[in-house]
């Protein structure tokens, strides 16, 4: 309990001065002048958005802002439920980094397991990578993407315990995947949890979980895209969405890598090693 009120403390802390920021960028067409999140009913209407805004296609976003209009239209609103979003993530993220290193993969006593999560936690919280999730509103697709996709990992770690939690982590999954386009994933990710660090608890899980297919998953998530404003993004690396329903990237991705080659005198003998010579570095880009 300790660690939930502190994660919830320190992230509260490190961005209250968030409160006093104003609408930027991409929060005008999505928020500031978009008339859909001014009536919760129909939800049709509220779950939907205007064209190539950053909430066009994606439902569950479009409704959190409604749902913020509703309650108060003021500024602080949004930057309240922001903030909500980010430190329900780190409580997430905790009890997944705990049950993780409970599984025994990193050979953790049992005294250690609270403290280390909670530093985990706390570091990935008041990270400065997450300050545009949390300050910029309309980046609220991604922080609620990423709640979410912890949501499904923790809830499939305790999938063995009984079936309700599979049913809550499918759940979780279908909302990600009405959040944003990069939830599709979550399967692989579960998959792989279960592969690397539960791999006999793997093979008891109920049938119904064992039975939940990505492709299915991957094909809600081409409906609802569809459903609620055809196209939800252009650019950025997003997936877009056709008329005839079909998914594909909008960009060709670029890797940047940097190599840095640094001697060593093991095993080798004195006289080969150069005196004062310096670590060549390189960088290339894969197309």
């Amino acid at each position: 309990m300790r660690a939930v009120v502190l994660i919830a403390a320190v992230t509260s802390a490190a961005y209250a001065s968030s409160f006093a920021g104003v609408f930027v960028f991409d929060d005008g067409p999505a928020i500031a002048d978009n008339p859909h999140i001014h009536h919760l009913w129909p939800l049709s209407t509220a779950m939907a958005a205007p064209p190539d805004s950053t909430v066009s296609g994606r439902p569950i976003v479009s409704l959190t802002l409604a749902l913020n209009y509703a309650l108060t239209p003021d500024l602080w609103g949004y930057h309240a439920v922001n903030l909500a979003i980010h430190v329900l993530a780190a409580l997430t993220l905790f009890g997944i980094v705990r049950r993780t290193l409970a599984t025994g993969v990193r050979h953790v006593s049992d005294t250690s397991l609270t403290p280390l999560a909670l530093c985990i936690a706390l570091l990935w919280a008041v990270h400065p990578l997450q300050t545009s999730a949390v300050t910029y509103v309309v980046q609220r697709a991604e922080s609620l993407m990423g709640l979410f996709y912890l949501l499904t990992l923790y809830r499939a770690i305790r999938a063995i315990e009984g079936p309700w939690w599979i049913v809550a982590a499918v759940v979780a999954c279908a909302l990600g995947m009405a959040t944003k386009e990069s939830m599709v994933t979550a399967p692989l990710i579960v998959v792989a949890w279960d592969w690397f660090f539960a791999p006999q608890q793997m093979r008891r899980r109920p049938p119904l979980q064992r039975h939940i297919e990505l492709e299915d998953l991957t094909e809600l998530k081409l409906y609802v895209g569809n459903l609620f404003g055809g196209e939800a993004l252009k650019g950025g690396g997003d997936l877009s969405y056709t008329p005839d329903g079909s998914a594909g990237n909008r960009y060709s991705p670029r890797l940047s890598v940097v190599v840095v080659l640094t001697p060593t005198t093991d095993g080798l003998r004195a006289s080969t090693v150069t005196p004062g010579s310096t670590a060549p570095d390189a960088s290339f880009t894969i197309p």
